[in-house]
């Protein structure tokens, strides 16, 4: 079945007044915040906090949500979570 719309997901995660970027060179761009697609069946902060141990390896917890918007582009613009780490 032809998926019918994709949710993308952003981490912003600072520590000590840095953010965390991971190089990945993809369309043009060279530098990402962590995230991805959300998998069927996953909320949407079981969604973020997988994302970001994939592609970090870091233990986070939502803090709060960011942003949100929506598009019908191929790659639509992500909701945005800000994150902490746990120990």
């Amino acid at each position: 079945m032809k998926e019918t719309h994709m949710v993308r997901l952003t981490g912003l995660l600072v520590i000590n007044n840095e953010v965390l970027i991971i190089e990945q060179k993809v369309g043009g761009r060279s530098w990402y915040l962590p995230g991805g697609k959300l998998e069927k069946g996953e909320t949407l902060e079981e969604g973020i906090i997988r994302e970001m141990h994939e592609e970090t390896g870091a233990l986070v917890e939502v803090e709060r949500m960011v942003c949100i918007a929506d598009s019908h582009f191929k790659n639509p613009p992500p909701i945005l979570y800000e994150h902490k780490t746990t120990p």
